[in-house]
Order: C-alpha cells, then structure tokens, then sequence
C-alpha cells in the first residue's frame, strides 16, 4: 500500500482548513463544500493545473496566518450571499427532489415549494442581513434560474 502525504486545503471564502489525503483525490479533483461556511471550491493536488480555480494546499504543519491575504480569497457581501442564496437553492431540489420532479412536471412548482421558499428565505435573510437581502436580487434570481429552470416563477 502506497502512503500518501496528507496536505491541507483552505476555503477560499471562509479560510477553514481541511485534510486531505491524495490517494482519495480522482484524476481532476473534486469539488468540495465547506462546512463552515457551505461555499463550494476545486480541491486538487497541489501543483495539478485544472480548469478551475483550486483551493490553495496550506502544507500539513505550517500556517499562513502571517502572510498577507491572496485576493481570490476575498470575497465581498455580495459574492457570499449569491453563494448562499446558490447553495439554499440547490439544496431545496436535493432534499426534495421526487417533490421537485412532481411539481414541474404538473406545473405547481411555486404552491408545492412556497414553504421551502419561505425558511429558506428567512434563513438567507438572517444571514446575510436585512438590507443586502431586501436590496438585492440574488435569491430571486437563483429561484427562478435553478428551482424554476429559467422560468419566472419568483
């Protein structure tokens, strides 16, 4: 059995740390959710080119918590609500899914989601804060893009 040195990944958003072992990684990557924060990032070996940006391999032992911040690892209000409002979305259709296919399927999408809307929404509200909710667009349009497949349903 081979062994395989265990390196460290950092969410680009949230900065949470994660091991990783190589030998479990597929030709490619993965993309990883973060369980901090939810965001979703390529996980790679390190020095593997991809087409995706890969969060960066922190070495097991060592830490950057003295070096300056990369700017890809800053992320704005607005970026981190459209990836939560992605994410609220995205799980409504996983956890439900037979629910999902039914109600496209006879058209009732909004009534048979109205309450999944409604706590998903009051969640991303208390998150991301009353006025960045009220003031965006992000949940709607994620609403209508992903649950409602382009339709505007929201």
């Amino acid at each position: 059995m081979t062994s395989h040195a265990v390196f460290t990944v950092q969410c680009p958003a949230c900065s949470a740390r994660y091991p990783v072992d190589p030998g479990k990684l597929p030709a490619g990557g993965v993309r990883a959710r973060c369980g901090e924060c939810a965001n979703i990032f390529p996980v790679d070996l390190p020095g593997a080119r991809t087409r995706g940006r890969t969060a960066p391999a922190v070495p097991s032992g060592k830490s950057r918590d003295n070096e300056a911040p990369r700017p890809f690892a800053v992320t704005d209000a607005a970026d981190r609500a459209a990836r939560l409002a992605r994410v609220l979305v995205s799980d409504m259709i996983r956890y439900h899914r037979d629910r999902y296919d039914r109600a496209l399927e006879r058209g009732t999408l909004r009534e048979d989601f109205a309450e999944e809307v409604r706590r998903s929404w009051s969640e991303y509200v208390r998150r991301v804060g009353e006025d960045l909710a009220h003031d965006s667009r992000y949940f709607q349009d994620e609403l209508n893009s992903t649950l409602a497949r382009g339709e505007e349903l929201f």
